[in-house]
């Protein structure tokens, strides 16, 4: 492969070079405007008036690709991206480079967040050609799609060189483009490709990942060793699943470590919640400054499951501050939720959040500036770029006891401080919003918020996750045929991916365990039955991340397996599979989910971090797991009393009535009496009149 692009060996490609300009122009004259001027999505907007002739996504590139046989140049990218910021500052603003652009390429933007299909295989194409990945992600392509080099951001003066000798090596010898790309092309496919497996999974496989995934831990600041540092719920997820089903100390010490540090690190919004996109450092401290939905969805998620093992009260905190922060930022008069912040405002990566010790001192009193001081890392050896970015070192606790505080004195001091200083912030220009609404977020946002209200009993939780699933029934999925599209806003539709499903039918799922409301259950069913008619493969085992109806105009049909930012989508199926096969008797699923597990175990073994959500499905199946059952007019009630305590490895399924249509739920129950039952491998332990018996027969139940 590297052979053929002996001539492209001069071209090196660089990832990082500081520039602080701000991507924003003055809207109010635009001497050049492009077809992205009829776009909905905020990032392709932004590009409206660069002088690069852009062109959205579709087919009709390709065609007229083909007809002027010129290259096609992919840039990708997302609204709250920074150096997509800058590469657009440097090269897509500068007429001299739109000139070498237009005149040799078929210019295309896409929106990585409306099209992760497309970014997903030219993200595959240039980890495979470079060794890297990230965005911007820009791919050079023949006039049919087929990628022939690619790279992230790329400085000015370096770009036009490869540009142009990308160009003139294209004009003089196409045949060794055409090699390059079916080779690159076939490498890409080969991704995909899963080894046969015949054996079933057990215990060793999640033991043998443990033993390489501890050696990667940071047994002083949480996570991985090094940065950057990403949040990576699922992998959280499973860490804590694992520890309390093996009773692993370490593990759940690494748990309890890395949510701490999140949540007073930097990373962390401490003044009005919600989570950025990564740290940059080792110790939470310094974040990359986007603020991102999934991220948000996915943490709520999380700290609502490690409150219930841990009952941290600052977990608690967190949950309810990043409800408050995304309620009140993100969500759409009509009930979805917005996708992201941008990291930039007012031309300042950042600049919306940090503080100059000027700042403070006007904000705060004395007593407040050097309360803050202690708490918050305002030493100059702490300043990042000229200011202060507010982050704990250090726990409440133990701040409080180094200051001869009560928890509860410290407590109200840092709170009045925090109030304060947002106050004054709110008056600052915000960072961009990326208005988008999309299926799968929105999703991962509805198992959140019902996660949360499992945890703290706050009807809110519950409320809004429902009304988001009413959102994306009513707006996003049509009910006759099942078709769900994966963002529709002013007059735009784009069909569904497979995340979309998954996600979708996991929060259908959740909701159902967690209101008993039939119809969740029934929508999970639907959703289920239309995935597995059009995104499975031929060996009708894992799924495609296309449906059969939308992969036309991609170069390959590519398949979700590992986690990343968001988990496996094939994974989140496998799950729901798993819990569709017990509660509605599906013996197909339970062959197909068991399937999928013996085919991905060799990957759980060998990288469990990127393989996560596979590894809590191997775990379902190697550990002891329960079905509780809970039928009677106090049903739900006493399903919300028993979730109060973290019990992984069960399922919840019931109703305040008989029921005769679900499975799993007939001839169950003995009204008016409300009774749980509480099973294993099909079979039922006596059934229980008291949620306190029913938990502890679950806890027991977990043991090994």
């Amino acid at each position: 492969m590297q052979k053929a692009l002996k001539f492209l060996t001069f071209l090196l490609i660089i990832t990082s070079c500081k520039t602080p300009e701000n991507p924003l122009k003055n809207m109010e004259t635009h001497p050049f405007t492009n077809a992205l001027i009829h776009e909905t999505s905020p990032y392709l907007l932004q590009h409206a008036h660069n002088p690069v002739n852009w062109l959205p996504w579709s087919n009709e590139v390709f065609e007229k690709a083909k007809k002027e046989n010129k290259l096609v140049l992919i840039s990708i990218g997302y609204s709250a991206c920074h150096w997509c910021h800058v590469m657009e500052k440097e090269s897509f603003e500068d007429t001299s480079v739109a000139k070498v652009m237009n005149d040799n390429y078929i210019c295309v933007k896409v929106d990585r967040e409306e099209h992760p299909d497309v970014d997903q295989i030219y993200m595959d194409a240039v980890q495979l050609m470079t060794g890297n990945g990230g965005w911007p992600l820009n791919c050079i392509t023949l006039p049919d799609g087929r990628p022939v080099y690619g790279g992230t951001y790329f400085p000015k003066n370096q770009w036009v060189k490869i540009l142009q000798a990308l160009a003139e090596e294209y004009k003089q010898n196409p045949k060794k483009f055409e090699e390059y790309a079916q080779k690159v092309t076939e490498g890409v496919k080969m991704m995909d490709i899963v080894p046969k497996e015949d054996d079933q999974p057990d215990n060793e496989v999640l033991e043998t990942a443990m033993v390489r995934w501890k050696k990667l831990w940071d047994n002083e600041w949480g996570g991985n060793k090094g940065a950057p540092k990403f949040s990576m719920p699922v992998n959280i997820d499973f860490l804590m699943q694992y520890a309390t089903l093996t009773n692993d100390a370490e593990a759940h010490q690494h748990v309890n470590l890395t949510l701490t540090k999140m949540a007073l690190g930097g990373i962390y919004d401490q003044a009005e919640g919600g989570f950025m996109r990564y740290s940059t450092d080792m110790y939470w401290k310094v974040p990359h400054f986007e603020k991102m939905l999934y991220d948000n969805a996915q943490l709520l998620s999380t700290y609502a499951k490690a409150y219930r093992a841990y009952r941290k009260p600052l977990y608690k905190n967190t949950i309810e501050q990043t409800f408050d922060f995304l309620k009140n930022n993100f969500r759409a008069k009509n009930g979805g939720y917005f996708s992201a912040y941008d990291a930039d405002s007012e031309g300042e990566e950042g600049n919306y959040y940090t503080w100059t010790k000027e700042e403070l001192q006007t904000v705060l009193t004395p007593e407040e500036f050097d309360f803050a001081q202690k708490v918050f890392q305002l030493t100059p050896d702490q300043k990042w770029e000229g200011k202060y970015i507010l982050w704990q070192a250090k726990t409440n606790e133990e701040l409080a006891k180094e200051m001869n505080l009560s928890i509860e004195e410290f407590e109200q001091t840092r709170r009045k401080v925090l109030e304060k200083l947002l106050e004054v912030r709110k008056k600052r220009i915000k960072p961009g919003l990326d208005n988008k609404i999309l299926a799968s977020w929105n999703a991962l946002l509805i198992t959140g918020m019902t996660d949360a209200y499992l945890a703290t009993q706050n009807q809110a939780f519950l409320s809004e996750a429902e009304s988001i699933f009413r959102y994306v029934e009513k707006n996003l999925l049509d009910k006759k045929s099942l078709h769900l599209a994966h963002i529709r806003s002013q007059n735009t539709t784009i069909d569904a991916n497979l995340d979309d499903y998954a996600l979708l039918i996991q929060a259908a799922i959740k909701l159902y365990e967690t209101t008993f409301k039939e119809e969740y259950l029934t929508y999970a069913q639907l959703l289920t039955e239309y995935a597995n008619k059009h995104f499975s493969d031929e060996e009708q085992l894992f799924y495609y991340y296309t449906s059969d109806e939308k992969s036309k105009n991609l170069i390959i049909r590519k398949k979700e397996l590992s986690d990343n930012v968001i988990p496996s989508s094939n994974a989140v199926m496998a799950h729901n599979l798993h819990y569709l096969a017990l509660v509605m008797e599906n013996y197909e699923y339970e062959k197909r989910y068991r399937n999928m597990l013996i085919s991905v175990q060799t990957f759980v073994a060998k990288v469990p971090s990127a393989y996560a959500l596979w590894a809590s499905a191997i775990a379902k199946e190697v550990y002891p797991f329960s079905e509780t059952v809970i039928v009677g007019p106090k049903a739900i009630d006493f399903n919300l009393e028993i979730n109060q305590t973290y019990i992984p490895n069960n399922l919840f399924a019931g109703s305040v009535k008989q029921n005769k249509f679900v499975p799993i739920l007939a001839e169950r129950g003995n009204l008016p009496e409300t009774l749980i039952y509480v099973c294993q491998n099909k079979a039922c332990k006596k059934p229980v009149n008291n949620p306190q018996e029913a938990l502890e027969l679950l806890k027991n139940s977990v043991k090994k």
